[in-house]
């Protein structure tokens, strides 16, 4: 079978019913991407050959000891509770919405986002800021002022960190939302 991103279930069934299954490696199967008729059949009969010459590039496919074990891991991801961050600060690192630093002979450089960390944590921050904007609040005029100075994907990062912040706040005291600034109203 060619690998793709569905295969995994496949390769599974027909595995855990006797079949010994190869999957090949669709970009390194050279045999097949170089031939000049593209059918079904001329690749199966190609995939075959190789197969039989033991020179089939093979995708690497998981054991299930190993699948079940990244399945935990990732799964434990999407369950790990605001306190196992020590402060808001901690969370942001997490989330790589923190600037990357370089200190060499007493000078600090502050350069771009780590992005290191929860991508999926990154963009639904940065996601939410695009709704925040519609409520004057001290998060949006702080990406006002620094969209005026730095840019607006800046500001955008920057307002998904102080966001992130006040979420972190919220979920740790177990509080409602509190601008300092005062109340907050839809902005026209």
């Amino acid at each position: 079978m060619e690998s793709s991103t569905s295969i995994v279930p496949v390769y599974r069934a027909l595995r855990g019913r006797g079949y010994e299954i190869l999957v090949s490696h669709p970009k390194k199967t050279r045999l097949i991407a170089e031939s000049r008729i593209k059918t079904d059949r001329v690749d199966s009969w190609a995939v075959t050959e190789l197969a039989r010459l033991d020179a089939l590039p093979l995708s690497y496919m998981l054991s299930d000891d190993i699948a079940a074990l990244r399945e935990k891991v990732r799964r434990r991801a999407f369950l790990g509770t605001v306190d196992r961050f020590s402060d808001g600060e901690k969370l942001c690192s997490y989330a790589g919405l923190v600037p990357s630093v370089s200190i060499s002979g007493g000078h600090s450089r502050y350069g771009s986002i780590t992005k290191e960390g929860s991508r999926w944590l990154r963009w639904i921050m940065v996601e939410c800021v695009h709704t925040h904007l519609k409520y004057d609040t001290s998060i949006t005029r702080a990406y006002h002022a620094i969209a005026e100075r730095k840019g607006v994907q800046i500001a955008k990062v920057a307002a998904a960190r102080r966001l992130l912040m006040c979420c972190y706040s919220v979920l740790k005291n177990r509080k409602p939302y509190y601008d300092p600034a005062g109340s907050y109203q839809a902005s026209s």
